[in-house]
């Protein structure tokens, strides 16, 4: 299939086509077309070819972002369309056919369909506003003005829609034409390219009507120039693109007028009474009456003015009518101005409101009476379009989506299972996603049970919606009659968890559940405790196993009693604590407990082996352990015999994918995976060879089940429990772009319901966590640049740009990652850049001089520090540095150490006695390690992914710490180090909006966020130039 593409650009609308990934030329893709079509596009259209910069993409647009935003320069060939074609081609495309012709519409077609049907709303509800939009002109201190339709933005309702339109703009809808802008950038914010787009359709909609309508009035203005406000009038109302041409000063201030004269202000008070804004007030009130008799219900619809100040205040239109009550009090002598504001108020309504028009020309209007059905038109389709219009309407409670109860079927569960048994060693019945379950089915509004023969005559009224249980409710009658056969035929039935767990969500379950309406369960309490993951709150009675040689926080004896529990239930689960809350001991505590039949493996970092080893001897020394690893480990029929004298073998991710033959040959009790975020991508070579071991119980360990995409949780869950969330394609349609591109609240509520039972997530902030803490204190530390790194950086930069105009493809890449990496390095010190050796660092880079004054200060207050950075040649400098400017003994820690190193480095700090200060490589020493001697944690250069930032800091900030931990982070101001941090930050929240609450959304980075990441902010710089050179 050929996927169909349409962007925005300053100048056109551009169309083109992908198959498989490459660019198709127009006259093939054109060919597939009708000769209608063709002929409608060719008709003013321009085939061209345009060049963009462009984030990777699939054939629907599918935008997949990495930690590191890559762009490449693209040469489209495709065809150029005016605004004024391009608009009935957005408003009137029939995917169905297209999809016969062989086409796909790709994402930014979808986008800007969208778009369209906004601003065509906005021309229909009159939510536009004319403007001035003033340029620089030709000549110094003069300036050019051209007359513009735009979208009205007063109201909050088109302002908060705008707003989250803007945000669901794909990836490849920002990318722009270098060619066209002269080689420099151009705004890519969604929000400028969404209302540039906006202002010309609207534009070109309304000078197409006016074309119509008054070819008069066009005759009129196109006599002489005028003043100013006459040639903006032509330019509103005619296709005249004069501009309007005056000094500066004057246009300015002619903008200011009619901005000004928009908003309001120098109009006619035509929204007022008096020196009181007002607006129409409508309130619909359901009838008192006889359950289920809804045929002749009458609806009453109250009119009244509010006044915008004081919207607790109402005025009926009765008393307004009379003169009488408080319309008296309050209008006082502009009496007579309310009754005709509220006459032309009704007037407008009337427009949207046929019934209201029909009372409007018996009688002065102060209620209008609605049968049941117009009452469930006026709810659908009036109401909304009233409210667009910014006329006050109150709606029954019923019918506000919080409040609103469904008509279905309640599903009661029947057998229990004893899952609170009285000790860790009780028998479990093992229950699994695909476990069935019995159940009888009632029909339900909400959690009320209503009877079958309620049920049959609420299908007999064959109404939209009824009165019932004291409460009116919407009624689908198809829903009705498929649950009337369904409960006719069988009154107990069986369902699996996995189903149960997807209704529960208000998800699609299995086909047989898809036409029947599932509202309401009731379950027993360990089970309904199980699937809306409470289950851990539960387990304090559980003891801890005898032999354990240390002693349990409450909540991590909690995590390891339903660690265990959920394992025998048959479940695959996470325990996804934070950092530093003793994730492997609750693990060890359930090899400890259990009698294995079989051996348990555990799969972790190279890193981390030892550190597993140490743990299991200091806390379960009665466990055999086997290290699997090194040249001389064994393999085949030696493995497996070494294997079955152990309990618990450890090994890497990386021997896990060398060795999976001899690997999946051993029958595993327990499989391990910490550090778990390594099989986050699910096509990776470990993450596959781990999800082929076979094991009875399957657990992942991190801190961090997502670092950047929900489709690492995906990962996590295929490993876990195979197929509950889907195939990887139903997944990202399902869940991956609603939440991740369009932000949809629904769907990311459901796939926490669906998540939940099977994550255990505590955080350090948690109440009843935070009291074992101690208090962990962030601020940013601010740099300025030298002269010399200045010079660096801006040549850098320069040099950059001038390459990639002249590059592209992967070549193009290479140079864009490449400069990021030496900017980076330029932001730490020129030596490191330039790799050269140096003394005296300090003079040459101001990070290192605001990070010794640092360092100074913590060793006078007799404190201990982390330093972590990217690069090992700074870190060699830095730890040369301090030894000799601050007399103090340095450790550095990085990849090149032997592990016999390492481990008398990390001793020796935890000792108390020796060095206070410990630089690391943040790959090597951001994970695993225990250094909470350290009560300061700096972070000298920035990392890409603020999950790898928050887990080098947990180093120090974790259980056994008893001060106050400090982070600190270096930042140079005005270079890429500041926007990295900005960016990092609106990055930090996706992993809580699916485990923990949290209401930022995901972000990703832009193309043109990647650009102006180089940009360097001269006012800046060398600040301290004196003192540092």
């Amino acid at each position: 299939m050929t996927t169909l593409h349409g962007i925005w650009l300053p100048d056109a609308f551009f169309l083109f086509c992908l198959r498989g990934g490459e660019i198709v030329p127009v006259s093939n893709w054109m060919e597939q077309l009708s000769t209608e079509q063709q002929m409608k596009l060719m008709k003013s259209g321009k085939v061209g070819i345009r060049t963009f910069q462009v984030p990777y993409w699939f054939d629907q647009g599918e935008y997949y972002p990495s930690n590191k935003p890559k762009l490449m320069v693209q040469q489209i060939n495709g065809l150029s369309i005016a605004m004024k074609e391009a608009l009935p081609l957005l408003w009137q495309t029939d995917e169905a056919m297209l999809q016969h012709s062989g086409f796909l519409l790709g994402d930014s077609l979808h986008y800007y369909q969208k778009v369209a049907q906004f601003a065509l709303q906005m021309l229909w509800h009159a939510n536009i506003r004319p403007g001035v939009k003033v340029r620089k002109g030709k000549r110094y201190g003069y300036a050019e003005a051209d007359a513009i339709w735009d979208v009205d933005l007063t109201k909050e309702e088109v302002r908060t829609f705008s707003h989250t339109l803007a945000l669901a703009m794909p990836a490849i809808c920002r990318a722009y034409d270098p060619q066209k802008t002269g080689g420099s950038d151009i705004m890519t914010d969604p929000h400028t390219i969404q209302a540039d787009f906006l202002q010309n359709a609207i534009q070109t909609t309304i000078h197409d009507w006016l074309d119509m309508e008054s070819e008069e009035l066009r005759q009129q203005l196109s006599k002489g120039k005028g003043d100013f406000s006459l040639q903006w009038l032509r330019g509103l109302l005619t296709r005249i693109t004069e501009p309007i041409e005056g000094t500066t000063k004057e246009l300015q201030s002619f903008k200011q007028q009619v901005d000004l004269w928009t908003k309001g202000e120098g109009r006619n008070k035509r929204d007022c009474v008096g020196q009181y804004a007002m607006r129409l007030y409508l309130r619909l009130e359901p009838p008192q009456q006889i359950e289920l008799e809804a045929e002749e219900s009458i609806f009453t619809l109250h009119v009244y003015l509010q006044p915008v100040t004081e919207p607790s205040r109402l005025i009926s239109a009765k008393d307004i009518w009379l003169g009488s009550g408080e319309a008296t009090a309050f209008f006082g002598k502009d009496l007579g101005r309310a009754q005709e504001f509220l006459l032309e108020q009704l007037g407008c309504a009337s427009i949207q409101m046929p019934a209201l028009e029909e009372t409007l020309r018996q009688a002065l209007v102060e209620q209008i009476q609605l049968p049941v059905q117009e009452a469930f038109h006026f709810l659908q389709e009036i109401a909304p379009r009233l409210q667009a219009e910014g006329v006050g309407v109150q709606l029954p409670s019923w019918w506000v989506k919080r409040g609103r109860k469904r008509l279905g079927l309640k599903l009661r569960v029947m057998q229990d299972h004893s899952l609170y048994a009285a000790d860790s060693s009780a028998v479990i019945h093992r229950l699994g996603l695909h476990e069935i379950v019995r159940f009888d089915a009632k029909a339900a509004l909400g959690d009320q049970e209503i009877s079958l023969a309620e049920l049959e005559k609420i299908a007999d009224s064959k109404l939209p919606f009824i009165q019932l249980r004291g409460e009116w409710t919407e009624v689908n009658q198809e829903s009705v009659k498929r649950m009337l056969q369904y409960l006719k035929q069988a009154e107990q039935d069986e369902i699996t968890l996995h189903d149960m767990l997807y209704l529960m969500a208000e998800l699609e379950a299995s086909d047989e559940w898809q036409d029947l309406p599932v509202v309401d369960f009731e379950l027993p309490t360990a089970l309904d405790d199980l699937l809306h993951g409470r289950l851990e709150q539960n387990l304090d009675h559980i003891d801890t196993p005898k032999g354990l040689q240390g002693v349990l926080r409450p909540y991590q004896k909690r995590g390891y009693a339903w660690l265990q529990l959920m394992s025998k239930l048959g479940f695959g689960v996470c325990l996804a604590d934070d950092m530093g809350l003793g994730k492997t001991i609750q693990m060890i505590t359930v090899l400890m407990a259990e009698k294995l039949s079989a051996p348990a493996i555990i799969v972790c970092p190279t890193s981390l082996m030892n550190n597993w080893s140490k743990e299991i001897e200091r806390f379960a020394p009665t466990l055999r352990v086997y290290t699997h690893h090194g040249p001389e480990r064994l393999h085949q029929n030696e493995l497996q015999a070494k294997v079955a004298e152990h309990d618990v073998v450890i090994t890497s991710y990386s021997l896990v994918n060398r060795d999976l033959a001899d690997l999946m040959e051993i029958k595993w009790s327990y499989l391990v995976l910490d550090e778990a975020q390594n099989i986050k991508n699910s096509k990776s070579k470990q993450a596959r060879s781990a999800m082929k071991i076979h094991a009875q119980h399957r657990i992942a360990m991190t801190g961090t089940p997502i670092e950047n995409r929900l489709s690492e949780l995906w990962s996590i869950f295929q490993f876990l429990n195979p197929g509950y969330l889907g195939t990887l394609t139903q997944f990202r349609t399902q869940f991956t772009l609603p939440i991740e591109r369009y932000r949809e609240q629904e769907r990311m509520e459901s796939l926490r319901k669906l998540v939940k039972p099977f994550i255990l997530r505590r955080l350090k902030t948690d109440p009843t966590i935070i009291v074992d803490l101690p208090e962990k204190i962030e601020s940013k530390t601010y740099c300025t640049l030298s002269e010399e790194q200045a010079s660096l950086y801006q040549a850098a930069v320069n040099h950059m740009m001038q390459k990639i105009n002249s590059v592209e493809g992967m070549q193009r890449r290479g140079y864009v990652l490449a400069t990021l990496t030496h900017l980076k390095q330029i932001c730490d010190h020129p030596a490191l850049y330039l790799h050269q050796s140096a003394d005296h660092l300090e003079r040459r880079s101001g990070k290192v001089r605001r990070v010794t004054e640092l360092v100074h200060d913590i060793m006078e207050q007799q404190e201990a520090v982390l330093l972590f950075t990217q690069y090992v040649d700074m870190g060699s400098m830095l730890a040369k540095h301090f030894r000799e400017v601050l007399q103090e003994e340095v450790l550095f820690l990085h990849g090149g150490i032997s592990k016999q190193e390492r481990d008398d480095m990390i001793d020796r700090f935890q000792s108390g006695m020796g060095p206070r200060i410990f630089i690391l490589s943040l790959k090597a020493g951001g994970v695993g390690l225990n250094l909470t001697r350290a009560n300061h944690v700096i972070h000298f250069d920035r990392w890409w992914n603020p999950a790898v930032e928050n887990q080098a800091t947990d180093r120090a900030y974790r259980i056994g710490q008893k001060k106050n931990v400090h982070v600190h982070r270096l930042i140079c101001q005005g270079t890429l180090e500041e926007r990295i941090d900005q960016l990092m930050e609106s990055k930090r929240e996706l992993a809580e909006q699916v485990i923990h609450s949290g209401e930022q959304w995901i972000t990703e980075l832009s193309a043109n966020e990647l650009h102006s990441l180089f940009e360097l902010r001269e006012d800046l710089i060398c600040q301290e130039e004196d003192d540092l050179l």
